[in-house]
């Protein structure tokens, strides 16, 4: 696919600004964008498909880095404060004449009598950004566009990305991809009959807000057991996780869960990591997001 040609949306419109934001990164986005970056990025087109792919260019440039097609070690240019970038030789003045120039104190103090006023109106009258019917509009909206399959789980600190022995499945950790291998082991001896990663999204209808549904790793059924197992992988179990957890088990009851944590990934590995091709190495200790 060559970069200078891409003209085409990738399966949303692209004057949809909400659509194109929220919209799943498929593996067919994946495969088009494995396909084009390296060309749109030697000729300096990356905005082109970002736009003709209904993404931004920030958005593609994160992408590339998770599927490995860029150099993650490469140097970085240094980042130069507004003031010098807009006054630097060659480059145009500031649009508003507003290089180099701060808040002045009057206006500092004024901004702070504002937010001060606006927190006082919230604890007073319950009215604002704060306000319990503001921060359940919110959450309303996150579940909507969790539950239409439109906004992705993200992970800052995970070896996220595709692993060529496993197939079209984006990992989001060392953990997940090595548990996997790991089933596809138990497979082979007989252990496990099959397994699914991420199949289902469970609903906890009764909450309002914070922690309102919950994404189980992996689906597995074991042999001669027609009843699956939710298996979830964490290596470290925060308080959201835990809360997760603990509805899954209150409002689904007639499912099974298990969790992989440390001590548990830390077992399979000693026993079964020299038995399993392509198992990568992470940190097993307690708090690890490998």
């Amino acid at each position: 696919m060559d970069a200078s040609t891409i003209d085409r949306p990738f399966g949303c419109p692209l004057d949809d600004p909400q659509q194109r934001s929220w919209r799943r990164f498929t593996d067919a986005d994946a495969a088009a964008l494995a396909g084009a970056y390296e060309a749109a990025a030697n000729a300096g087109k990356l905005a082109e498909l970002a736009k003709s792919m209904g993404r931004t260019k920030h958005f593609l440039c994160r992408k590339a880095r998770d599927l490995g097609l860029t150099d993650k070690n490469r140097s970085k240019p240094s980042r130069l404060k507004g003031a010098v970038l807009w006054n630097a030789p060659g480059r145009p003045p500031h649009p508003r004449g507003a290089a180099g120039l701060t808040h002045s104190p009057e206006t500092k103090r004024s901004l702070s009598v504002k937010s001060r006023k606006m927190w006082e109106k919230w604890a007073e009258e319950k009215i604002g950004q704060m306000s319990d019917a503001s921060r359940n509009r919110q959450s309303d909206l996150t579940a909507a566009r969790h539950a239409s399959g439109l906004m992705p789980k993200r992970y800052s600190r995970s070896k996220s990305g595709y692993r060529s022995d496993l197939g079209a499945i984006f990992f989001r950790s060392a953990w997940e991809a090595n548990y996997a291998r790991y089933l596809n082991l138990m497979i082979k001896l007989g252990v496990v009959q099959s397994w699914e990663f991420e199949p289902e999204t469970f609903w906890f209808e009764k909450i309002k807000r914070g922690v309102r549904s919950y994404l189980p790793d992996f689906k597995v059924y074991y042999t001669g057991d027609d009843v699956p197992t939710f298996i979830e992988v964490k290596g470290w179990m925060d308080a959201k996780s835990k809360t997760k957890i603990k509805r899954f088990k209150k409002y689904y009851p007639q499912h099974r869960i298990e969790i992989v944590g440390s001590v548990e990934y830390r077992t399979i590995t000693a026993q079964w990591a020299s038995s399993i091709p392509n198992w990568e190495s992470t940190r097993v200790a307690a708090g690890s997001l490998a």
